[in-house]
C-alpha cells in the first residue's frame, strides 16, 4: 500500500527539489485557497498553469472542452517553468524567479480535481474519482522524469480537496493510499483532527481511534464485561431481597410478631430476630 505520511509544519519549508502537490479547478485560478500560497511562491507557475488551462492543443477545441479534458489530469510543473504563448494572445512577460524558488527549485504538481470552484465545485465523489486518476498521472510523470535524469525529491503535499472543494480529509486519504505515489502530507498546527504519524508505523486516524477507559488498561471489551457482571450481581442482590423480605414479613404474621395477636389487638414484647443462613 502506498506510504502516505503527515507532519506538521509549512510545506514550503520542505527540502530542496520536492514536489509541491495540490489540488486545483481546471479555470486557471489560483485566487483563495493553498493555491494563493503556491501563486505567491512563484508567480512564473502560476502563469504556466494559467496558460495550461486556457490554451486548447487546437483552435477547433472550445476552451470550455480543453478543461473538461483536464479533469483526472496532472501538470507537473518543473522549477523554472517557461511560458508557452497563448492563440492569439501576447505571450506574458516572464515572472522574476522569487528569492524562496531560486534556493528551493520545487517542482509544482497541479492535481486537476474540479472543474469549477466556489459554487459550482464538482460533487465530492467526482473529485474523489478525478483525484485518483491524477495521481496515477502524477506517477508516470516523476517516472518519466527520472529517467531523463532531472532532479526530483520526494512528495510533500497539502491536505488535498478538505479546503475550499470541501472533500473530508479521510476520504481522499483513503484514495491517495491507493494511487501509487508515497507522500508526506504536511498540515498546519491548527489542524488536529488526526494524530501525526506514518502508516504502518502507529499513525491512528479519526476513523481508527479506540475509545480508552478507565479500567486500569483492560480492554473495551473487559470493562464491558465487568458492567455487565456488576449488574447481575446487582439483580441477584436485589431479587434476594425481595426474596428475603417476603419470607421475613410472612413470618412475623404467622408467628404473631407484627405486635398483634390472633385476635387483631396489640400485644407488648419483643420480636425475634430471625437469623437465616446461618447455623442454629
Amino acid at each position: 500500500m502506498t506510504q502516505i505520511t503527515e507532519r506538521v509544519g509549512d510545506i514550503f519549508d520542505c527540502p530542496p527539489s520536492s514536489i509541491l502537490i495540490h489540488a486545483c479547478n481546471t479555470k486557471g485560478s489560483w485566487g483563495a485557497g493553498v493555491a494563493a500560497a503556491f501563486k505567491k511562491y512563484s508567480p512564473a507557475a502560476f502563469h504556466h498553469q494559467r496558460t495550461h488551462c486556457t490554451t486548447p492543443s487546437s483552435s477547433t477545441i472550445s476552451i470550455s472542452t480543453h478543461q473538461r479534458s483536464l479533469i483526472g489530469t496532472c501538470l507537473l510543473i518543473p522549477p523554472f517553468p517557461i511560458i508557452k504563448p497563448q492563440l492569439g494572445k501576447p505571450s506574458p512577460p516572464p515572472s522574476k524567479p522569487t528569492t524562496q524558488q531560486m534556493d528551493k527549485k520545487f517542482w509544482i504538481a497541479c492535481l486537476f480535481t474540479s472543474s469549477g470552484y466556489g459554487k459550482n465545485v464538482d460533487t465530492p465523489s467526482a473529485i474523489l474519482r478525478a483525484t485518483e486518476s491524477a495521481v496515477k498521472d502524477l506517477g508516470r510523470q516523476i517516472s518519466d522524469g527520472k529517467e531523463q535524469g532531472c532532479e526530483m525529491g520526494g512528495c510533500y503535499s497539502v491536505r488535498i480537496n478538505s479546503g475550499l472543494f470541501g472533500v473530508p480529509w479521510r476520504d481522499t486519504k483513503r484514495v491517495l493510499r491507493m494511487a501509487g505515489v508515497d507522500m508526506i502530507v504536511v498540515r498546519p498546527e491548527s489542524q488536529k483532527d488526526e494524530v501525526v504519524g506514518s502508516d504502518g508505523e502507529g499513525e491512528v486516524g479519526v476513523e481508527d481511534v479506540q475509545p480508552e477507559s478507565n479500567s486500569g488498561g483492560q480492554g473495551v471489551d473487559s470493562v464491558a464485561g465487568g458492567k455487565e457482571e456488576k449488574m447481575v450481581q446487582g439483580e441477584r442482590q436485589d431479587a434476594e431481597k425481595i426474596d428475603t423480605g417476603k419470607i421475613n414479613k410472612g413470618l412475623k404474621r404467622k408467628s404473631g410478631e407484627d405486635g398483634r395477636d390472633e385476635n387483631g389487638k396489640k400485644r407488648g414484647g419483643t420480636q425475634t430476630k430471625l437469623n437465616f443462613g446461618k447455623s442454629q
